[in-house]
């Protein structure tokens, strides 16, 4: 059995546009690259928000 593993993202909103492109090209293809792995599982540990608030 294999389990590909993610740590902390601390995905955040910050409303600057550099930010988020830069914020939101990081994420797909970090993303991208965790889900390409061939494994049975995919567990994504620790934080996913950075504040925690509903919009992240």
């Amino acid at each position: 059995m294999k389990i590909a593993l993610m740590g902390d993202l601390h995905y955040s909103l910050d409303e600057r546009a550099e930010v988020q492109s830069a914020r939101d090209n990081w994420y797909r293809a970090i993303l991208d690259r965790f889900l390409a792995e061939d494994a049975d599982f995919h567990v994504a540990l620790g934080d996913l928000t950075h504040h925690g608030t509903p919009p992240e």
